[in-house]
């Protein structure tokens, strides 16, 4: 190996950060894939295209970002998830939130459903009304 370490050291290095990077890489791809194909996405992605003052306001049709953000848990028979992505449309961008739990036996409840719209940072809120 003598005259080949000024290369073969450098290569090393390389394949490691193309190892941990791709392995980081796909535990993100799993877990946005994951969020994107949960129930409480979908309702979610359907309450905002249905809402005559989120289409006001970004217009029609609406297309959401391909990266979703958010944590999904299960503890004990609950259920937990929150989502954190873009929706565009003709008129301009918006930031969605949204906080949806379950408890075993029962469907979501939709606590946190929000759309921020960039050009008037006015919250449209989707969520279910609260129960008394």
């Amino acid at each position: 190996m003598g005259r080949n370490w000024k290369w073969f050291v450098p290569l090393i290095a390389f394949a490691a950060m193309l190892f941990f990077g791709g392995l980081v890489g796909g535990i993100l791809f799993m877990v946005e894939r994951t969020l994107k194909n949960s129930e409480p996405y979908h309702v979610v992605l359907n309450r905002i295209r249905t809402s005559p003052d989120v289409t006001e306001v970004l217009g029609n049709p609406l297309q959401e970002s391909w990266f979703v953000m958010g944590n999904y848990r299960v503890q004990n028979n609950s259920r937990y998830e929150d989502l954190n992505f873009t929706i565009t449309g003709p008129k301009g961008r918006a930031r969605v939130y949204a906080v949806a739990t379950a408890a075993d036996g029962y469907g979501w409840d939709y606590r946190v459903v929000t759309v921020i719209p960039e050009s008037t940072h006015r919250p449209i809120s989707l969520a279910d009304r609260r129960r008394n």
